[in-house]
């Protein structure tokens, strides 16, 4: 207690006494708190050294409105003592309002005299505040509530229905360790040990940790943060990463600043400085590359560049200049050559020269040939803008002294031209930082220097290359003659959140760079998700339904929630429908005892925009109704439900994304699971790799798109024999928009590379059955094995050009390779120079299937030959059935129904011209003029019902698209036929039921089956 306290407390002692209506009274318990009625529920004096404080029936619900007061009164124990004062420790506190600390000097029933402290509990600092600390001997605690709901802390899932509080007082020495609910990361409960002497996090199931914050998102996602962050439990559902120095981002993904040694490091002298008190700051050459070729670049903002240098430029006339001219000839621009020896000797001269003529600073001396001439040489120095009357007062002397060094001068010819030397001014950016999403961004650097600066443009230390992006990005250089002022201005148009970031502007000019760099924050609207995602419910259950923000909230501000329900609003009621704001974000809504199926819409809203999401929540009855029971599948839980719109889940740990699994209903009063699509899941690894894609298409030289590639085959080749069933569509669709990118901005060697790694990666998704799930994944991998093959160049092959007899090649056409050995296609090329043309291809090759090719040599073909080179490409593969639909049902012209069934590996060919553009025209010719000849090895047919058909189509589907009526059918044996189809195609033997006409076969509807 400090002296004025104490001075205080003795005068209201004094006061207190000479009050002629009022007894003494002393510090017991019993004369301090008189009046308080004997039926208040909860409150007190409390007079020990230590003890508990809590709300009724804690943690349970209590009767409302409360009113509660205890004092602690510390007069009487341990008051006095060194370093000694009243501690609350607000071990469990969940009430977000009411709760009111505050200090007496001195306290009785009909006087009080207060001090200057007083602490009240709001939902602003209810999770910051661990303790308070009372430095005078009597404490009031004051908790007034008037409505039970929407007061209390709610975090997901263990502090949900929690109420009131249950904390702990000290007249004591503060503890140096505390700890609350959100020190226990919301996963434990704060604890003091049986005497008080410390406090500690007592974990709940499943976590662990000094705070609680190891749990299973992180533990079964180590890498989640990247870059070395620590996973940190929030609540249940919530991560955040620690993050080392230099790194920041939800995730660690953002560089702050490189290392010094990859920094634009700044140095204010050299050894040619003479004069120390010129303040001249320079940044030099530190743009360096990494071990991977990535140019990176770096500024610390509190490094600034000094004014006043200037580049001085001599010419002067030398006596006999044979001395430093070089003896072979001249350069290729028509320059003379300088004698390294003697250049370095006469620069040594004119340095000398300079430094006694007390110039101060002479930076970067060197000598140059610039003219044709041979007796003219000039040179250059950097120096101080105030030196220029001294720069030109010594050139005067050393032309008229006729002589530097051993070097004679002509006297009478010489010039001096000065220029500003480069100083990086400004970088500012319009709108300022931070801006909102899809606003135009322009980043405006200016620097005063010669007409010949360059500018180059970083991100996060990465090379910014407009020519390598996608999106529109421009960059323009203007140069001011009159204040020879040079700028560069970088426009991004439409901004993205992906575009915040470090930008940093180096200007280069005479081997000098200088950088300045600008933080640009761009906020996007948050995002919502529901969870569950979809809801299906017994009639009289009840639940809760959580809206939560599925990003970090950029404006550091508190997004409001609300909650519909059929489009209306409703009352909260904790009867029936009360929502409740979570901590650190979110709304939770609980429903009671529902009766009848409802759609709910959260609308969540900040100063950015406002997001809705709704949820229907169906209410089935099992009087009434077959349902699909609750099941494990896949590390979810599915919850029962009945046939109908999909059961929607969160992607199972380490996946971003919705899940979904239908309930189907096979018979009366019989429901069965299907199997649970994930193709909306995308694993978190994947997610970085497609992040790092889309910088590279925003320019940012960070990498390159093979190394990409190599990193999805990394993930497939690890992980193809888990894929979840539909997985795997997001990994074909990123591994198509990289190879894209990389044949439109990549060298012929880049190329190559993508090609190859792109058929590894499809050949591994083709070896997992399950990998892909939907139509339309199954048609875009083979459209880009086509593509693949159209463009790879190295692993194509010349075949005989001119074949009589496709049997006569067969030795030779065995030993031809395809363009990779892979487990699951194999791929054919071919550039075709002449004509006729035939080859055959059989064996291992071809998955034990024949194929022999003819074209012949007709006029059309011929004449199309003279202006371009026509390719054929053949890919088989060997389980693209697996992805299809076991059986397809269709109808024929004449309205009777057919079956058919895929019963052998599928056979793709294809004939263009060879302009390997993604435009390519492939040519479909007659029967007669061009064709390939197949021998398939099929499965038996189930009965003499069933017949084997050649099938033609342009692509496997799943639509019943298959056409009969185009190919040659030839049955050779039960299990061996022979088609003959039209050369650019896809091919496959069909079984087909007799109920029809064979030779009308026209598939000519398309039904979808999926």
């Amino acid at each position: 207690m400090n002296i004025y306290k104490l001075i205080y407390f003795i005068l209201a002692v004094i006061f207190a006494k000479c009050k002629s209506t009022m007894r003494v009274v002393s510090a017991s318990p019993s004369t301090i708190f008189t009046k308080y009625p004997t039926t208040t529920p909860c409150g007190g004096i409390l007079t020990e050294r230590r003890g508990i404080i809590q709300t009724p029936n804690f943690p349970n619900p209590f009767h409302v409105p409360l009113s509660c007061v205890w004092i602690i009164d510390a007069s009487t124990t341990a008051w006095g003592l060194p370093n000694v004062s009243i501690n609350v420790y607000l071990t469990q506190q969940y009430v977000l309002s009411g709760l009111t600390f505050k200090e007496y000097m001195y306290y009785s029933d009909d006087f009080k005299v207060p001090s200057e402290m007083e602490t009240v509990v709001k939902e602003e600092n209810v999770t910051r505040t661990a303790s308070v600390q009372a430095n005078s001997p009597f404490l009031e605690i004051s908790f007034q509530l008037d409505n039970l709901y929407g007061t209390q802390l709610r975090v997901m899932d263990h502090l949900l229905d929690v109420y009131g509080f249950n904390i702990t007082y000290e007249v004591d020495i503060p503890k140096p360790y505390q700890c609350n609910s959100q020190l226990c990361s919301f996963l434990g409960n704060c604890y003091a040990n049986s005497n008080y002497t410390s406090y500690y996090c007592h974990c709940y199931d499943g976590y662990s940790g000094v705070d609680c914050s190891s749990g299973p998102l992180c533990t079964n996602n180590e890498k989640y943060c990247e870059n070395g962050g620590v996973c940190k439990h929030v609540g249940d559902l919530n991560v955040k990463c620690l993050c080392p120095y230099a790194y920041r981002g939800n995730k660690c993904e953002t560089h702050e600043f490189l290392n010094d040694e990859n920094e634009c490091n700044l140095s204010s002298k050299d050894s040619t400085t003479t004069d120390d008190s010129i303040d001249y700051i320079a940044c030099s050459s530190k743009c360096l590359n990494d071990l991977n070729n990535i140019e990176l670049c770096s500024c610390h903002q509190n490094n600034e560049i000094g004014h006043g240098r200037v580049r001085f430029e001599v010419t002067l006339r030398l006596g006999n200049a044979t001395l430093i001219m070089a003896s072979d000839n001249d350069n290729e621009d028509g320059k003379k050559k300088l004698n390294p020896h003697f250049t370095a000797l006469l620069e040594k001269y004119i340095s000398r020269f300079l430094r006694n003529s007390n110039i101060s600073r002479i930076n970067d001396l060197e000598i140059f040939s610039k003219t044709s001439s041979e007796n003219d040489l000039t040179f250059h120095f950097f120096g101080a803008e105030n030196d220029s009357n001294k720069v030109r007062e010594s050139i005067n002397r050393m032309v008229e002294k006729g002589r530097i060094g051993n070097f004679s001068l002509v006297s009478t010819h010489y010039a001096l031209h000065q220029e500003p030397g480069l100083v990086l001014q400004s970088l500012e950016a319009k709108p300022k930082s931070p801006q909102r999403e899809g606003d135009d961004l322009v980043l405006i650097c200016t620097a005063h220097g010669s007409p010949r600066t360059t500018f180059s443009w970083f991100k996060n230390g990465f090379l910014l290359n407009v020519t390598r992006s996608i999106r529109k990005i421009s960059i323009q250089r203007k140069y001011d003659e009159g204040s020879s002022n040079i700028i560069s201005v970088m426009r991004l148009n439409s901004t993205e959140q992906h575009d915040s970031g470090h930008y940093t502007c180096l200007a280069s000019d005479w081997g000098l760079d200088i950088c300045k760099s600008i933080k640009i924050e761009i906020l996007a609207p948050p995002s919502i998700r529901l969870e569950p995602p979809s809801v299906t419910m017994f009639r009289g259950e009840s639940m809760r339904i959580r809206c939560i923000a599925s990003q970090s909230n950029p404006t550091k501000e508190r997004i409001g929630y609300s909650w519909t329900k059929n489009n209306a609003l409703f009352h909260s009621d904790p009867q029936f429908e009360m929502w409740e704001d979570l901590y650190p974000d979110g709304s939770i809504l609980t429903i009671q005892n529902i009766h009848k199926s409802a759609t709910y819409l959260c609308t969540l809203s900040n100063t950015l925009a406002s997001v809705s999401a709704s949820i229907h929540v169906n209410i089935v009855d099992l009087e009434l109704m077959s349902i699909c029971r609750e099941n494990l599948s896949y590390g979810i839980k599915w919850p029962a439900t009945s046939s109908g719109p999909p059961v929607l889940h969160d992607c199972p740990i380490g996946y971003i994304g919705i899940a979904q699994r239908y309930c189907e209903q096979q018979d009366y009063n019989k429901s069965e699971w299907l199997v649970p699509d994930f193709a909306d899941c995308i694993n978190q690894k994947l997610l970085r790799i497609s992040s790092e894609f889309k910088e590279l298409t925003y320019g940012l030289q960070k990498t390159n798109a093979s190394t990409l590639l190599r990193s999805c085959l990394e993930y497939v080749m690890s992980h193809y024999d888990q894929f979840l069933p539909g997985e795997a569509g997001n990994l074909l669709d990123l591994t198509k928009n990289i190879y894209e990118y990389s044949q439109q901005m990549d060298d012929n060697v880049e190329k190559e590379i993508s090609s190859d790694v792109t058929l590894k990666i499809i050949d591994m998704i083709l070896v997992n059955e399950t990998s892909l799930n939907k139509a339309t994944q199954v048609q875009r991998l083979q459209e880009l094995v086509q593509f693949v093959a159209m463009n790879r160049e190295s692993a194509s092959f010349v075949l005989p050009s001119v074949v009589a007899n496709p049997k006569s090649i067969s030795s030779s056409a065995a030993s031809i390779s395809p363009m990779r050995q892979l487990k699951s296609l194999q791929i054919f090329k071919s550039n075709i120079k002449t004509l006729p043309f035939s080859y055959q291809i059989y064996g291992d090759q071809l998955f034990s299937n024949q194929l022999y090719l003819s074209i012949d040599g007709s006029i059309m073909l011929t004449e199309a030959m003279s202006n371009e080179s026509l390719t054929i490409s053949i890919v088989t593969y060997k389980n693209l059935t697996y992805f299809l639909p076991k059986m397809y049902f269709s109808r024929n012209s004449y309205g009777t129904d057919i079956n058919y069934i895929p019963a052998s590996k599928i056979i793709s060919s294809w004939l263009f011209y060879s302009n390997h553009t993604s435009k390519t025209a492939y040519l479909n010719l007659p029967l007669n003029a061009a064709h390939v000849e197949i021998i398939f090895q099929h499965e038996n047919s189930p009965n003499n019902e069933w017949i084997p058909l050649c099938g033609y189509d342009s692509k496997a589907t799943y639509d019943p698209s298959w056409r009969t009526d185009l190919c040659i059918t030839e049955n050779l044996m039960e299990n061996i036929t022979r088609c003959i189809c039209p050369i650019s195609g896809t091919f496959v033997v069909l079984l087909v039921k007799k109920s029809f006409n064979v030779s009308s076969l026209k598939i000519n509807f398309v039904l979808d089956t999926e």
